[in-house]
């Protein structure tokens, strides 16, 4: 069985190699909306997680709704951006663009897979067999404080999601600058 600390860093280099193909024109504009969603998903957890209950609908639906409207979210509206091939047939690619568009592509990689990861471990894991929690002292029980909303918050149960929105905000102005 695959550790999930393993998936999460094989995601990070396929987004890599991802970004480094696109440039990092392209993956900065993706970077701001899983932000965007754990800043959301930190201020209202406890709501969301208090209709769920008063609702009485199972932590599975939940999670698929997570992860359902999150990924759908991120590829429609982050990754329909530039095309990797011109309209000639070549590939586009420039040495700075693409080691910048790895980094950045490798950082979304980290946002994506790090935030699934998350909504498995908030809802307890609700692929099990197929996806278990980890097992005490596993190297993916010691990565769980470094998923993106644990990493945001200052550690696990602190919940101040303050240097989240700095780096919303850091993001964003990347993004003007580009232009």
């Amino acid at each position: 069985m695959i550790e999930l600390s393993s998936v999460l860093w094989l995601a990070v280099i396929l987004s890599g190699l991802l970004g480094f193909l696109r440039g990092w024109r392209s993956e900065v504009p993706v970077m701001v909306i899983p932000i965007a969603y754990i800043y959301v998903l930190l201020q209202f957890d406890s709501l969301i997680r208090a209709i769920g209950f008063f609702a009485s609908i199972a932590p599975y639906v939940w999670f698929v709704l997570h992860v359902i409207g999150f990924f759908s979210t991120v590829w429609y509206f982050g990754y329909r951006g530039r095309r990797l091939i011109d309209d000639d047939g070549r590939v586009k690619l420039s040495s700075s663009a693409s080691f910048l568009g790895a980094l950045f592509g490798a950082v979304n990689g980290w946002l994506l897979m790090g935030t699934f990861w998350y909504l498995m471990d908030i809802h307890e894991y609700p692929l099990a067999p197929y996806i278990t929690a980890p097992t005490l002292n596993s190297p993916s029980a010691e990565a769980i404080w470094m998923l993106p909303p644990v990493l945001f918050t200052g550690g696990i149960g602190s919940g101040n999601p303050d240097f989240l929105l700095v780096v919303g905000l850091f993001v964003l102005l990347l993004r003007v600058r580009s232009d």
